[in-house]
């Protein structure tokens, strides 16, 4: 007699929301819970109803790939680009122009990382992408598009390995303390503080 267990079949998903003329390239929920950000590869972002699964905006936000999409608390959205343009959008996406634009200059595909702390405004935010070089890392400040501090990964001493281009990033907040994780190609992962002295603290 076989014990082997029945398989099921695969959970089918409870609605398809449809609309993007390109491959969807980036998806977050808002904070709410109520509303869907997606954003696809000929740069349109669509702002979903969760509960009528119908859209509620869509704005042209970049010229090609959207990357990634960032929802803040108070519903404005953070699109980066491929072409190295970060924008901010109003909640609700009504404005067809961005209100801020940083021009990074970063055409790496790695995902940037917003820092974004609840009730501050915009001018407190901070994004970490890729900079020119691909061993380094930029921090810039939204509202003044002043990069902050740039962190440059280096090998062990001793070693001439190849890091490789950054491959994700992330902020994480420790009480007043803010720190930057940079993941590598080379299979390395760095952490710094900020504001920064330049040096790893791993």
């Amino acid at each position: 007699m076989s014990t082997a267990r029945k398989q099921q079949p695969p959970p089918q998903p409870v609605t398809v929301l449809r609309g993007h003329r390109a491959d969807v390239s980036a998806a977050r929920f808002h904070p709410n819970g109520m509303q869907l950000l997606t954003a696809d590869a000929l740069g349109e972002i669509r702002l979903w109803d969760v509960e009528t699964r119908r859209p509620l905006a869509t704005v042209a936000a970049h010229d090609g790939r959207v990357l990634h999409v960032h929802v803040a608390a108070s519903g404005e959205v953070l699109s980066q680009g491929r072409n190295g343009c970060v924008r901010l959008w109003e909640a609700g996406l009504e404005q067809r122009e961005p209100s801020l634009e940083l021009r990074t200059g970063c055409f790496n595909f790695c995902r940037l990382a917003a820092h974004a702390p609840e009730g501050e405004p915009p001018s407190r935010w901070l994004v970490a992408l890729p900079g020119g070089d691909a061993d380094d890392v930029g921090v810039w400040e939204m509202a003044s598009g002043r990069r902050v501090c740039t962190l440059r990964r280096r090998p062990a001493p001793g070693s001439d390995a190849r890091l490789g281009m950054v491959t994700s990033v992330a902020f994480e907040s420790a009480g007043s303390a803010t720190r930057v994780l940079v993941g590598g190609e080379d299979g390395s992962v760095c952490l710094w503080d900020t504001p920064i002295t330049g040096k790893p603290l791993a």
